[in-house]
């Protein structure tokens, strides 16, 4: 018996060595050695693809794919998540908007009834007589003020219920948009205070503090935690507009990067040298796309950088695309986010078809790598 599992054994590791052998071969004839001729200027150079760079290309092809399908996956399921908080946010808006009308009523029938027993009490002075009916209808009356007044003690507490999950909606909204600005690297208080300055982005549903409301609560809390929640939604919303204009998306629909952000040897040169942005390798005439809305500054070459657009997004940020083969947006104007600028090209200081890509916040240079993964997580708005 112990003979018959060594021969299955080697059996099974024959088949083994069988079928690697058989893939080997089938990878070989699919990947076997190619020339690229490449004529430029009248000159003619050649590329000699062996087997092996062919199989790395197609395993990071494939690689790239993967990861493709695993970011578009990622922001749907955000996209899902952040509707439900709106649904939730308008739900409770509608509920409050219910309570503001039976408050309103309630006052009201509050004060025609105290109105009713005043003029009870004087008809009671002058016909004591007849007081015994009177004092019945009186008591009535002051019972049902009573109720009323324990109404209104219920919807204070309501009220001040909808105030509170109104409260920790916006700042649970507001906590997960000022985490994807951190992740950019920006400063995300200054980025604000441009914002607040330039009186964009105020926004959200006006809760008065008037005198009914403060007369729901005679030690001034309610209208304490109205004024807190107005600021609450004032934040969000400006916190919302410091979002919508941050380049979060991607310019090119699919990608591999050549060379990050950062210190690098120069691909001419071979000198240690900052590059100010990210290369993102696609094929010759891809279609390039607005990474968020704004107004175009710049249009044409610019040094190495060859065919250049530059687009400001408002409140110090702006984004650089180079060595661009054609332009397709002028000086001046407005583009909105995804809107296509320019195809992919090989113009200026290039050794191939790639963008060079740039983001700038206060005239210095940010990594783009921060702001594609804060996009990967961004509620867009």
């Amino acid at each position: 018996m112990a003979v018959n599992g060594q021969i299955l054994l080697k059996r099974g590791a024959m088949s083994f060595e069988e079928a690697r052998q058989a893939a080997g071969a089938f990878l070989d004839r699919v990947f076997v050695p190619r020339e690229l001729i490449l004529r430029t200027n009248g000159q003619v150079s050649y590329i000699r693809l062996s087997s092996r760079t062919q199989k790395i290309a197609a395993v990071a092809l494939c690689i790239v794919t993967w990861w493709a399908a695993f970011a578009t996956t990622s922001h749907v399921v955000q996209r899902i998540t952040l509707a439900a908080k709106d649904r939730a946010i308008a739900d409770h808006q509608s509920a409050y908007q219910d309570l503001e009308s039976e408050l309103t009523q309630t006052l009201a029938d509050q004060a025609r009834l105290e109105a009713q027993i005043a003029g009870l009490s004087l008809s009671l002075g002058r016909e004591i007589e007849t007081g015994g009916e009177l004092a019945q209808q009186r008591q009535a009356l002051e019972k049902r003020v009573y109720g009323l007044r324990h109404r209104l003690t219920s919807l204070r507490e309501a009220h001040e219920g909808v105030i509170n999950r109104f409260r920790e909606l916006a700042m649970s909204r507001a906590q997960a948009i000022e985490s994807v600005i951190g992740l950019t690297g920006l400063d995300t208080h200054r980025l604000l205070a441009s914002v607040e300055k330039s009186g964009t982005g105020i926004g959200g549903p006006l809760i008065p503090v008037n005198e009914a409301s403060a007369g729901l609560d005679p030690g001034a809390g309610l209208a304490v935690s109205l004024a807190g929640l107005n600021d609450q939604w004032g934040r969000l919303f400006a916190l919302q507009e410091a979002r919508r204009i941050l380049p979060l998306a991607a310019p090119l629909g699919q990608f591999w990067i050549s060379s990050t952000y950062g210190e690098r040897e120069d691909p001419f040169t071979g000198e240690k040298s900052h590059h100010a942005g990210l290369d993102m390798v696609a094929p010759l005439g891809t279609g390039i796309r607005a990474t968020a809305p704004g107004r175009v500054v710049f249009v044409g070459k610019r040094g190495g950088l060859g065919r250049t657009i530059e687009i400001d997004h408002g409140h110090g940020i702006t984004t650089r695309f180079a060595h661009l083969s054609k332009i397709l947006v002028e000086h001046g104007q407005q583009i909105a986010r995804g809107q296509k600028i320019a195809t992919l090209g090989n113009s200026g200081r290039s050794t191939g078809p790639h963008l060079h890509y740039e983001i700038r916040a206060w005239d210095r240079t940010l990594n783009p790598i921060n702001f594609l993964e804060a996009g990967r997580l961004s509620i867009e708005g």
